[in-house]
């Protein structure tokens, strides 16, 4: 693991100079505005994601080739990637996000993608940047915090209950704030990914729900660090963790549809 770690770290800094690279490449656009600034404005998302996503690949491969296992078994059960089950988690869940925060901020967040741009077009440009641009963090989070409950069996019995739950200490203390709302807001949501992984056997609906949470976040209150926190806080973080609380009743009716 050793290995695993010092190839992360080189691998985070590929990503270091890759988001260089890109950042450069969108420096040129006046600050006018236009989609291409739009799709700047996200790039606080990119620059995390990379060296998230460096990692978090560096231990992924070390792990696989020290326990003799192919890399896509400690993202699912199955013998692919189960695209239909990320659309299960992304929809609802970004459908669940979106109620929860709009009905909080009234989509007034003064650095949400709704309120900070003149167009439609450059609020579309900043949402999809947000989502493309969190998809490797996403990813990396997924891997290294819950891949490796799929090391044993999955059906939920107390063991994997008690992964579940360890799985969520571990992400909450990897997001601790001082906002005692925001630990349990990751601990919640953390239990969720968790619970859709044994009951599902596999990341892709967990994938799909936290990058849902992630881009949702992004488009109604800007990007990290873009924040401007009013009296509203307490709520917005209330309303997300209902909707994270919601994501156990979503994951056994995707369970039940799919065994029928």
């Amino acid at each position: 693991m050793i290995g695993g770690g010092v190839l992360g770290l080189a691998l985070s800094g590929v990503g270091i100079l890759a988001f260089d690279w890109i950042a450069g490449a969108l420096a040129p656009e006046p600050a006018g505005g236009g989609w291409l600034a739009a799709v700047a404005d996200a790039a606080p998302i990119l620059q995390d994601a990379l060296v998230l996503a460096g990692l978090a690949l560096g231990l992924w491969l070390a792990a696989a080739w020290a326990l003799r296992r192919r890399p896509l078994s400690f993202v699912t059960t199955a013998k692919h990637f189960r695209w239909p089950l990320l659309a299960a988690g992304f929809v609802p869940f970004a459908l669940l996000q979106l109620a929860a925060l709009g009905a909080t901020v009234g989509f007034r967040a003064e650095h949400g993608a709704f309120v900070a741009y003149p167009s439609g077009l450059e609020a579309a440009a900043f949402c999809l940047a947000a989502l493309a641009f969190g998809a490797p963090a996403v990813m990396a989070e997924e891997v290294l915090f819950r891949g490796w409950i799929l090391s044993g069996d999955t059906s939920a019995g107390w063991r994997n209950l008690l992964l579940v739950l360890a799985s969520s200490l571990v992400f909450c203390i990897a997001h601790l704030q001082s906002d005692g709302l925001l630990v349990a807001l990751h601990f919640v949501s953390g239990a969720a990914y968790g619970w859709a992984v044994v009951r599902l056997g596999g990341l892709e609906f967990a994938l799909g729900a936290h990058l849902a949470k992630n881009t949702v976040a992004a488009a109604l209150l800007g990007a990290p660090g873009q924040h401007r926190w009013g009296g509203e806080f307490d709520a917005v973080v209330i309303a997300s963790l209902a909707a994270s609380a919601c994501l156990f009743a979503v994951v056994e009716a995707v369970r039940a549809w799919r065994r029928l």
